[in-house]
C-alpha cells in the first residue's frame, strides 16, 4: 500500500500545537506514547499511538520558566531505575528541564538539572547507552559530556574541543550508539561540513575517525543524523543540505566498534524525490526491513528502504497538499504501529502534526546477489533484488519487485 496522508492531530492548545521543533517516540509499559515540544511559551505534550487509527492527546506539561530561548528545543529520552524522563533543552540556562513521563504519558515531577555548559538556546543532546550525557551549543566549538547522578544532577562535566583533525565546530547534531563494548558518539559540524565519531576511553571520547569534504564525500551543511542497524551492520546517516539552493543528500556510512567510518552511499535529490532543503530524517526497523524518511523544505518526503549492505533504495515520495502541504518541516518523526509505518510531520506554517501511513504488509525479503555471479529467485511478495557486480540471473516472484542493478565487472 502506498504512502498515504491520514489526517491531523492536535492538542487543542495553541501554543503546544505551533511551534514544534522536536517529537520522539517513547515506549513503555503504557504503550508507544507520541512526545512534542514546542516554544518558546509551550511545552510538552503526549499522544496515545494506535493501529490503524490517529493518535489521541492525552497530557501536556507547560514549561512555566523566566527563561525560555527562542531557539529550537531538542528532547531527550532518558531511562533510569525504572524512571522514564524527558529532558528538553533551551528552557533554563545552563541545563536541562526535565519531566517524569509515566506509563499512561502525563508529565509530573518537573526537574531542573544545571551545572551544564550548554543547555541554553538550540543546544543539542544525546545520551550514551552507558548513561552518559552529551550537550553541544550550534552557536559554539566542541562539546561537553557529563555523568547524570540518581538524583538526575550532572556531574564530572569534561569538555572536547575541536581540533584540526576533527569535525566538532558548530555541531547540529549528535548521537550516540553502543556496537558490542564500545560506546560512540557522532557529531556533525555544521560549519566544516563532516562528521566526527568518537570511541569512549575509559571516560573520555578519542576521536578515531573523521569523514567530509577533505575526503571527498559529498556532505554539505549537516541538518540531522540518525544511527541504525540492518543486516547485523551499524550504519550512519547524515542529512546535509547546501548553504544556498535547494538540494539535498543523505549521506550513509557503516560504523565499526573501534569507531571509524566507512561511506556506503550517497544519494542526491532529484524531480523524482521529496527532500530538497533536508531538514529531519528518522528511522524504523521491521520484519527485517530498515525504513529511512526524510523531509525538508520541499512540500513533502521520501521514504527509503536501508538495505544491508548501507545503500538506500528509494520507495516512495509524497507531495503534501494543499490542506497538509508539507513544508518547511520542523520535526519528524516514524513508528511502527501494528502492521503500518506511521509518519509524523511537523511544519513552520500549520498548527498540529500531520500524520501519514505506510502499510509494510506484503513486503518479502531483501535478495542481494553474491561476488562472482549468482542466481536469484524471488518470493511470492515484493522483494528488493539486488544485483551483483558479476553476471548475475535475478527472477522475480509474484509481488511487486524492487530491482536494483550494478554495473558488472
Amino acid at each position: 500500500m502506498p504512502l498515504r496522508i491520514e489526517g491531523k492531530i492536535l492538542s487543542g492548545f495553541e501554543t503546544l500545537d505551533r511551534g514544534i521543533t522536536d517529537i520522539e517516540l517513547v515506549t513503555g509499559a503504557g504503550g508507544p506514547k507520541l512526545v512534542t515540544a514546542s516554544g518558546p511559551e509551550g511545552g510538552l505534550a503526549s499522544y496515545s499511538l494506535r493501529a490503524d487509527l490517529l493518535p489521541v492527546f492525552g497530557h501536556n506539561a507547560f514549561y512555566v520558566s523566566s527563561f525560555v530561548s527562542g531557539g529550537g528545543h531538542d528532547i531527550l529520552v532518558s531511562n533510569h531505575g525504572g524512571e522514564t524522563r524527558v529532558h528538553v533543552t533551551g528552557v533554563t540556562p545552563d541545563g536541562l528541564t526535565s519531566f517524569r513521563m509515566n506509563d499512561n504519558g502525563s508529565f509530573s515531577s518537573r526537574q531542573t538539572i544545571d551545572n551544564a555548559r550548554f543547555g541554553d538556546g538550540n543546544a543539542v543532546a544525546a545520551e550514551t547507552d552507558s548513561g552518559l550525557i552529551v550537550m553541544a551549543d550550534p552557536e559554539g566549538s566542541g562539546f561537553a559530556i557529563y555523568d547524570i547522578r540518581q538524583d538526575w544532577a550532572l556531574v564530572n562535566d569534561r569538555k572536547v574541543e575541536d581540533t584540526g583533525n576533527t569535525n566538532a565546530d558548530r555541531i547540529g547534531d549528535i548521537e550516540t550508539v553502543r556496537i558490542g563494548s564500545s560506546d560512540i558518539i557522532v557529531v556533525a559540524s555544521q560549519s566544516e561540513h563532516g562528521v566526527t565519531a568518537y570511541r569512549m576511553v575509559d571516560g573520555e571520547a578519542v576521536a578515531m575517525d573523521s569523514v567530509g569534504r577533505p575526503e571527498g564525500l559529498g556532505i554539505m551543511v549537516p541538518t540531522d543524523i540518525e544511527i541504525v542497524e540492518a543486516g547485523g551492520n551499524t550504519y550512519l546517516i547524515v542529512a546535509s543540505e547546501p548553504s544556498g539552493g535547494n538540494s539535498g543528500a543523505l549521506t550513509v556510512m557503516r560504523i565499526r566498534a573501534n569507531g571509524t567510518l566507512e561511506p556506503t552511499d550517497h544519494v542526491i535529490d532529484t524531480l523524482d524525490s521529496r527532500f530538497g532543503d533536508v531538514q529531519h530524517i528518522s528511522t524504523a526497523t521491521v520484519d527485517g526491513h530498515t525504513y529511512v524518511v526524510a523531509a525538508g523544505g520541499d512540500g513533502g518526503l521520501t521514504l527509503f528502504e536501508l538495505l544491508p549492505n548501507g545503500q538506500l533504495v528509494h520507495l516512495e515520495s509524497l507531495e503534501g497538499t494543499a490542506e497538509m502541504p508539507l513544508g518547511n518541516v520542523t520535526a519528524l518523526e516514524i513508528a511502527v504501529v501494528g502492521n503500518e509505518l506511521q509518519i509524523f510531520v511537523a511544519t513552520e506554517a500549520d498548527a498540529g502534526i500531520s500524520v501519514l501511513s505506510y502499510d509494510y504488509r506484503g513486503r518479502g525479503d531483501v535478495l542481494i546477489a553474491e561476488e562472482g555471479g549468482d542466481y536469484i529467485i524471488g518470493t511470492g511478495q515484493a522483494d528488493v533484488i539486488v544485483d551483483g557486480s558479476g553476471r548475475d540471473k535475478l527472477r522475480g516472484g509474484g509481488g511487486a519487485d524492487l530491482f536494483v542493478l550494478t554495473a558488472d565487472d
